[in-house]
């Protein structure tokens, strides 16, 4: 059977839309040094006094520090994320406690329920917990110091559950 020219034409175009969307895959953040804002906005933080928390603003001034993300592990996507505990260094991490429950900081360590996989759907990273699969870091309700708890949910693609990197 004969295709016409638009049915050709049609058929060509989808053929290269699915080699982009298999193609673009978008690059891992590196070993270093990152402000991580929220999808829905805010920039995650940490400090001794209110731990990991999603503040408002992420403009890279004095009152947001970048956090450090520390590969782990033969994955190229798996990092442990750490927060400034004062003089002692970058050695409080991001520690997942299972479905529903707030994200707190912990002494860094090999601990598997520290340590977040990047993962991307719609080219857009969201960090799931390798300690409890499918569950992502998701920036929760208002902590009332002008701030909001991050919490580990179903991953379910919400604004709240997308971070990016900025530097």
């Amino acid at each position: 059977m004969r295709k016409s020219r638009f049915g050709r034409t049609l058929a060509a175009l989808a053929g290269m839309v699915t080699l982009i969307a298999v193609g673009a895959t978008p690059a891992h953040a590196d070993t270093g040094y990152w402000y991580v804002g929220n999808g829905a906005g805010g920039c995650l933080d940490y400090s001794n006094q209110y731990g990991f928390r999603v503040f408002s603003g992420c403009t890279g001034d004095w009152r947001y520090q970048w956090l450090y993300f520390q590969h782990v592990g033969a994955d190229p996507d798996t990092y442990r994320i750490s927060g400034n505990n004062g003089n002692q260094g970058f050695n409080i991490c991001l520690q997942a406690h299972g479905n529903g429950r707030q994200a707190f900081g912990a002494q860094c360590g090999s601990y598997i329920d520290l340590v977040w996989t990047v993962r991307y759907a719609n080219n857009r990273p969201y960090f799931d917990s390798l300690a409890y699969p499918g569950l992502c870091l998701t920036r929760a309700g208002e902590d009332g110091a002008r701030g909001w708890l991050v919490t580990t949910e179903p991953c379910a693609g919400r604004e709240t559950q997308y971070w990016e990197w900025k530097n």
